[in-house]
């Protein structure tokens, strides 16, 4: 597993991220979606961050879970 770091903090990697985010429109193009400029890898408290930061009814644990408030 590699490492990752993020905000200054090394980290385990446990995703590899687009960027660009995969939509019903370019999930077939191959230019967004194996290119590996559009690609990171998070960690699960920053994977999660990207995707749920904006969800009012789920929060994060101290391990980075989302958990439903």
């Amino acid at each position: 597993m590699k490492d990752v770091i993020r905000s200054g903090i090394k980290t385990p990697a446990y995703f590899i991220h687009h960027k660009e985010y995969i939509t019903d429109l370019n999930y077939e193009d191959d230019n967004i979606f194996f290119n590996v400029d559009n690609l990171e890898s998070l960690c699960k408290t920053c994977h999660n961050q990207e995707h749920f930061s904006n969800e009012e009814e789920y929060s994060f644990n101290e391990e980075g879970d989302l958990i439903k408030k």
